[in-house]
């Protein structure tokens, strides 16, 4: 790969990460929406989700387990989730590459975790959605932010 085209994908990737910020909040109102037109409860607001998110991530892992139009929730699963958590827990969303290899995803950093790691609620809601049994999410959520 030319130097030259390192940098444009350096700049593509920087631009992806400000855009999943700055439209985070109309995204999250959109996915509520969309549930609410499919029959679903819509989603509390994330600064007020700790407390229902075991039911809220139940119903939404249900979802995504159901497949057909729902598939393709499952990276508006995530964005909430990490939405939740960092109202909760603090933190930022930052563009995180675990290796050379990794296409960059946006994650959580600076929040209460020690030793500071990325927290990646798409992975969570992956994990939770390839798990045996639904452990009891806010628990499983602190145990992944706060080792």
């Amino acid at each position: 790969m030319r130097e030259e085209d390192g940098v444009a994908f350096e700049d593509i990737k920087e631009e992806f990460l400000e855009l999943f910020i700055e439209h985070a909040e109309t995204e999250l109102e959109m996915f509520s929406d969309d549930l609410e037109r499919r029959g679903h409860a819509p989603l509390p607001h994330p600064e007020h989700g700790w407390q229902s998110l075991g039911h809220t991530l139940s119903a939404l892992i249900a979802l995504l387990d159901e497949g057909g139009e729902y598939e393709d929730l499952q990276y508006d699963v995530g964005r909430y989730l990490g939405e939740v958590v960092r109202f909760r827990f603090g933190g930022e969303w930052l563009r995180v590459e675990l290796n050379d290899d990794d296409v960059p995803e946006p994650m959580l950093v600076g929040h209460e975790m020690d030793p500071p790691e990325p927290f990646n609620p798409f992975a969570v809601v992956a994990r939770l959605r390839g798990g045996s049994g639904m452990p009891d999410i806010r628990a499983f959520i602190e145990q992944c932010v706060r080792h």
